[in-house]
């Protein structure tokens, strides 16, 4: 199975970002296990798993690099959503557990219950009529369709609005540490938000080199903002509050 060009790039730049955001998401957890703080946890686990559409991606251009083959449509399909909805969960225990803890266990309940909802019905379409909800464009990349895009809209309007109050709350703080992150943390919900809806509401035929190079460039620079904003490394901290 000989990849196109663009095809061939689309991969590449996917997969890089893929690495990227498993090393984000690892060393979040990692630090962790340093300092005991949940938060670290849940973040490391949210960004693992917020970025679950370019797993597949990056599965399927190794595997054409590597045997030839791809991703069948159904297994391609679950890869890249079926834990969206504990990703969501995740990143919402730590919004309330800073933001809102009062209203917890409704938020939470909310969001479980939603994406519970959510799994039935589009496991019950990938397994019987895939066509209705996604197509495969490519032989590394594909395309959700009515609800399952309508979700992932939701979730990444919910992370967008939650992610900017939780990062609110750190400018507040008279901490110039926390105010950093703060400031780290919108940039980073920002551009994810953005880099996201461009590169999933563009449609494949009109992708070219240009538009994926700026796409992957933004949520790489969100996936940087994000690891900083949850533990920003000591030299960072000192050369920017230094400037």
């Amino acid at each position: 199975m000989a990849l196109e060009i663009l095809d061939f790039y689309n991969g590449l730049t996917g997969t890089i970002f893929f690495i990227i955001s498993i090393i984000v998401g690892v060393k979040l957890i990692s630090k962790y296990f340093e300092r005991k703080t949940r938060g670290l946890l849940f973040a490391g686990l949210t960004w693992l798993i917020i970025c679950e559409t370019y797993w597949p991606l990056a599965i399927s251009f190794i595997m054409v690099l590597l045997i030839n083959e791809t991703l069948s449509t159904e297994v391609y399909f679950f890869i890249g959503a079926v834990l969206i909805p504990l990703g969501i969960l995740s990143w919402l225990i730590v919004f309330t557990d800073l933001v809102y803890k009062s209203k917890q266990k409704m938020i939470l309940s909310i969001a479980a219950i939603t994406g519970i909802i959510f799994e039935i019905f589009y496991l019950f379409f990938l397994f019987t009529n895939p066509s209705l909800i996604v197509v495969q464009v490519g032989p590394v990349d594909g395309e959700y369709l009515s609800f399952a895009l309508y979700y992932f809209l939701g979730v990444l309007v919910v992370f967008l609005i939650t992610g900017l109050l939780f990062a609110r709350h750190a400018l507040k703080s008279e901490n110039l540490s926390l105010k950093l992150k703060g400031k780290l943390l919108i940039g980073a919900f920002v551009l994810f938000f953005i880099g996201i809806a461009l590169d999933g509401l563009t449609p494949l035929n009109l992708l070219n080199p240009i538009t994926i190079t700026l796409y992957r460039i933004i949520v790489i620079l969100a996936a940087l903002l994000f690891y900083s904003g949850f533990f920003l490394p000591k030299w960072l901290e000192k050369l920017i509050l230094k400037k």
